[in-house]
């Protein structure tokens, strides 16, 4: 299992890799929908195959990781799952809760746990209701919306985070050009593209200056 963001090239070739990076289990709720919608119009719901799916993956996920913690004992627990439930890095400044934390951690006024806690609530909602939404008319837009949302209200965001929706992207795009209202010339995803891959280079050589706040 990777914990520390080493798998992005798996995680972009398996799509929903939970058992490589614990955030693709968002898309659970939309999958059960999907798995559970009746085979025709107006037939009926088949919640059976939704918890025979369930169950499956629990058991898989439940049991490689415990073979996991035989192996490297109970702290993996702890690394790789509590870890992230209070962290609170100030380094990763592409977050909106940058700033909050840093100026807690800054200051010593503590609360940099309680701050790191508020992400989880929007991200819960936002997530759960994209999947409900989405997941009956268009699966992969549903999981790409679920992706962009957790990334976009996480505590912690660099670069890296960005695979995790970017690999969802081709198969998006003609749901997004028949969603739109006007056709999306071609010339605006290889700018947009261009202008994000700019934005990044900035971004790198920027803090590879070391601003004050790193050394905090």
């Amino acid at each position: 299992m990777a914990t520390r963001g080493s798998a992005e090239a798996v995680v972009c070739v398996l799509c929903v890799a939970v058992l490589y990076l614990v955030y693709p289990i968002m898309a659970a709720v939309p999958l059960a929908i999907r798995v559970a919608q009746p085979a025709h119009r107006g037939g009926p719901w088949r919640p059976w195959r939704a918890i025979r799916c369930a169950l499956i993956a629990t058991g898989a996920f439940a049991a490689l990781t415990a073979a996991m913690v035989a192996v490297t004992g109970v702290d993996m627990l702890h690394h790789t799952y509590g870890y992230h439930v209070t962290r609170a890095d100030h380094r990763h400044n592409f977050s909106v809760y940058f700033y909050a934390i840093y100026l807690r951690i800054a200051t010593g006024s503590g609360g940099a746990a309680t701050v790191a806690l508020v992400p989880f609530a929007a991200q819960v909602v936002t997530v759960t209701a994209l999947g409900v939404r989405f997941a009956r008319t268009n699966l992969p837009l549903a999981v790409f919306l679920q992706t962009v949302a957790f990334v976009a209200f996480n505590k912690v965001m660099t670069s890296q985070y960005f695979m995790w929706w970017l690999c969802y992207v081709p198969m998006v795009v003609p749901a997004l050009q028949t969603r739109s209202a006007r056709r999306v010339p071609w010339w605006v995803l290889p700018m947009l593209a261009a202008l994000w891959v700019a934005a990044q280079v900035r971004s790198f050589f920027t803090m590879t200056a070391r601003p004050n706040w790193v050394e905090i």
